[in-house]
This record gives structure tokens, sequence and C-alpha cells, in this order.
């Protein structure tokens, strides 16, 4: 989420071996909700396959590096 733009999605890039591909967070979570950040649409989901073997996430806007887990 974008502090300066709560209500905005947030545009990422993934980058991994087989290309680049852009990822727009604009899903609903509900720890979100709860925890009162935004308006709680700032997930996202995004399938890669087993050849994916390194996977870097960034913000778009900036190009910063974001860490990320699997759910």
């Amino acid at each position: 989420m974008d502090p300066s733009a709560p209500g905005q999605p947030v545009e990422l890039a993934l980058q991994t071996p087989l290309g680049r591909r852009p990822v727009l967070a604009n899903r609903y979570r509900s720890d979100l909700q709860r925890a009162g950040i935004g308006t709680a649409r700032h997930g996202f989901r995004i399938p890669v396959g087993p050849r994916a073997t390194t996977i870097t996430l960034r913000r778009t806007v900036d190009g910063a590096a974001l860490p990320w887990a699997t759910a």
C-alpha cells in the first residue's frame, strides 16, 4: 500500500528467469481490513510454474524489491 494513496492498488512487477510480468495488488484481504490498512484491497495472487526457480517482486513506481511469502 502506498500511504500517500491508500485507496489505490499498487502496481508490481514479477521477474523470473522466464521473463517479467506485471501484477496489480488489488485483491481483498480480510487481515488488512482487520488491521485498518487502506481499503484492504492490496493483496495479489501470482501463479508461477516449477521452472520459476528465482523470483523477484518489485514495486513498479520505484523498483523497490519486496519481501514476500507463499500462502
